[in-house]
């Protein structure tokens, strides 16, 4: 890591699409939870989707960190691609505030409805919240993407 990566308040920019994919799997995977429970509720109301995406974005991201992987620095942990790969995780430390932080922002920037109506058309939300341009444009930002997306 450099002085970014090791000091900063913020997720350092190399780092910022594997935490995209990350916060869209977590919203996806909360909202599949949901509409499982509750099979006959067709679109969750307001108040529901608020409540969702706020304990998303409060965590916990204990479990988080980086680790090296073919040389680059990747965000490692549970339910990320690079979890299972050999290396050591560097967890704990500035990273639940970081992924904290980020998740809060992009909650500040999307709008929540708007972050449901595209997982309810979709099925998921790592091509709408983390490729394109703009605040959804991590991956299509960062050099170290390995899958091209469509922005929808």
């Amino acid at each position: 890591m450099n002085d970014e990566g090791d000091f900063s308040e913020h997720v350092p920019d190399d780092l910022k699409c594997d935490a995209c994919k990350l916060l869209a799997k977590k919203l996806t995977e909360k909202f599949d939870y949901i509409h499982k429970r509750r099979p006959s509720v067709r679109r969750l109301k307001e108040s529901d989707i608020l409540t969702v995406t706020e304990a998303v974005c409060n965590g916990p991201f204990d479990d988080y960190g980086v680790k090296e992987v073919n040389k680059v620095m990747r965000l490692s942990g549970p339910g990320l691609e690079t979890n299972g790969l050999p290396g050591v995780t560097q967890s704990g430390g500035k990273w639940p505030h970081r992924l904290l932080k980020m998740c809060n922002g992009y909650l500040g920037e999307l709008d929540e409805i708007e972050i449901y109506e595209k997982y309810k058309k979709y099925g998921t939300l790592e091509t709408y919240m983390c490729y394109g341009s703009g605040v959804r444009g991590e991956c299509s930002r960062t050099k170290n993407f390995t899958k091209g997306r469509h922005e929808l």
